[in-house]
């Protein structure tokens, strides 16, 4: 475990996957609020879907593929990108009883936001020692 950590300050991009993960988060909220959800009408049926998150995850495993380049980092940014998530779904939690709920939602959020920056780490590891060996 201390081992990751030193991997991950030795690097000197973990404070910008730190700041571009809340800000992803942060931008995937207003997105939230400012489209809200597509909804569409066939035959009887109404779709809505939220594409919010969709372009959160897109966003993460993009940076974490292009710029971080590790994959150590790509999680950590996809775990900071749930922070704004958490601050804006508690009062909801909280309003409806569920306080106990906020700790477990938040790390489920954050290994759901993980998960593209892993995928993304892990190809650029992978192309990287490819370049090398070519």
């Amino acid at each position: 475990m201390i081992q990751t950590i030193e991997k991950i300050i030795s690097n000197s991009k973990w404070k910008t996957a730190v700041i571009w993960g809340i800000a992803i988060g942060c931008f995937d909220i207003f997105i939230n609020e400012v489209i809200g959800h597509l909804t569409w009408k066939s035959s009887h049926t109404i779709y809505v879907v939220s594409i919010s998150p969709l372009i959160a995850l897109i966003l993460i495993g993009l940076f974490s593929y292009f710029y971080l380049r590790f994959l150590l980092l790509g999680a950590l940014c996809g775990v900071t990108c749930a922070i704004p998530y958490f601050f804006y779904n508690l009062p909801f939690i909280l309003q409806t009883g569920f306080w106990w709920m906020a700790i477990p939602a938040f790390i489920i959020s954050a290994f759901i936001f993980a998960t593209p920056g892993v995928i993304g780490g892990y190809l650029a590891e992978r192309k990287i020692e490819a370049d090398k060996d070519y």
